[in-house]
């Protein structure tokens, strides 16, 4: 695009130009010109469609001004240009991204991890972990009998459906707010859940925390130090679940989420073993890692995960017989495989769910845990952040 002025005295970029719009900007909105039409309506809205006027002519000389000469050179203007617009040049000019950094902008094709499953023997005794102990909700609105109960935490949940108590083998990690109140929570309700398996570790960054039947979550702190982690820009959610697999297994588990969803996965050295961290969605992850204590015995649970391309995933996880439980805009496998062997790694139910399930992207009700009768505070009942 080539300039039809750059300098601060001529070409419509120019200095005069600038000073007659702000002159009769400044003109319009004085207090001695609206003071002498105070109940004129139409005076009124003239002025005010007058000033947006010129505001818009100012930015529009703003944005010529700085355009691009035909030799590829810029001739910024040194005038004061309009806020908005100086803000929208600065982001995509001063703070430009470079092509190379764009593939830090790929999610791959898991957009979210909606859910874990775990059955339950003891309504109550869950209520007093996950709602009163994490500071987590309770579903109002569905499941609310005594079978089954969800539990909200951001965008994600937790399905309790009753039955024998189910273990995850591995671990999740959540972001539930300040550790002080945490900890408070978890002192309140330790008599309630006294002889379980209830108890907790204050960790450098994190607490960790087991429920009464076994399952291990480690609640996170807030941290400036990790801000490249996914999940460090969200206040409340499910941040990974990660799973313990036997050696050799995460190289395989790399390449099948690869092949079949299509999915953003890094292979990353830890602890002397390898991790396979696959993206799902902006700030999740659903992380295998090698342990030489992994437990291969498998007790049901499952994870549910929305994906933006719902066919590709179906044809090839059904080529290869791995699929069932086909439903509308949504199906379920549970082998994760080598791909290219076809050996078997791991096994963990997947509910893979189209975005065009009913229940994608349904609003959660997430209330504020510290929220009382004895400190109540008008319009603090709800969670406020980024879920």
């Amino acid at each position: 695009m080539e300039a039809v002025g750059g300098g601060d005295a001529e070409g419509v970029g120019g200095g005069w130009e600038r000073l007659m719009l702000w002159t009769h900007v400044s003109w319009l909105l004085h207090p001695n010109f609206a003071s002498r039409y105070p109940s004129d309506s139409f005076v009124s809205g003239f002025v005010f469609i007058g000033a947006v006027a010129l505001l818009s002519a100012e930015s529009y000389i703003f944005v010529l001004s700085n355009a691009k000469l035909s030799d590829g050179s810029r001739r910024p203007s040194r005038c004061f240009p309009n806020p908005c617009v100086a803000s929208l040049v600065k982001t995509f000019e001063g703070d430009q991204m470079q092509p190379s950094d764009y593939a830090h902008e790929d999610i791959g094709n898991l957009v979210l991890l909606e859910h874990i499953n775990l059955t339950i023997p003891d309504q109550s005794l869950a209520t007093a972990f996950y709602v009163s102990g994490l500071g987590l909700t309770r579903d109002p609105y569905l499941m609310t009998g005594l079978n089954n109960m969800w539990i909200n935490i951001g965008r994600s949940q937790i399905h309790l459906p009753h039955g024998d108590a189910q273990r995850l083998r591995g671990h999740v990690a959540l972001i539930v707010g300040k550790r002080e109140s945490l900890v408070a929570r978890l002192r309140a309700v330790r008599p309630v859940l006294d002889r379980t398996a209830f108890g907790w570790t204050e960790r450098a960054d994190r607490v960790e925390i087991t429920c009464p039947w076994g399952n291990r979550y480690d609640c996170l702190d807030p941290n400036p130090d990790q801000s490249n982690a996914p999940w460090s820009r969200i206040d409340l959610g499910i941040a990974y679940v990660q799973l313990d697999v036997p050696l050799g297994c995460a190289g395989s588990i790399a390449a099948f989420y690869r092949e079949v969803f299509n999915a953003s996965v890094e292979v990353r050295d830890h602890n002397g073993s390898q991790q396979t961290a696959i993206a799902v969605g902006t700030h999740q992850q659903l992380i295998y890692s090698e342990t030489p204590a992994a437990n291969l015995e498998y007790d049901g649970h499952h994870i549910q995960i929305y994906v933006a391309n719902f066919s590709e995933p179906y044809a090839r996880l059904a080529a290869r017989g791995l699929v069932y439980d086909e439903e509308p805009h949504q199906y379920r496998f549970a082998d994760v495989i080598d791909p290219v062997s076809g050996a078997h790694c791991f096994k963990l139910e997947h509910e893979v769910r189209s975005l065009r399930h009913p229940l994608y992207a349904r609003p959660l009700v997430n209330r504020n845990p510290d929220q009382s009768n004895r400190n109540y505070r008008m319009g603090g009942d709800a969670r406020r952040g980024v879920f």
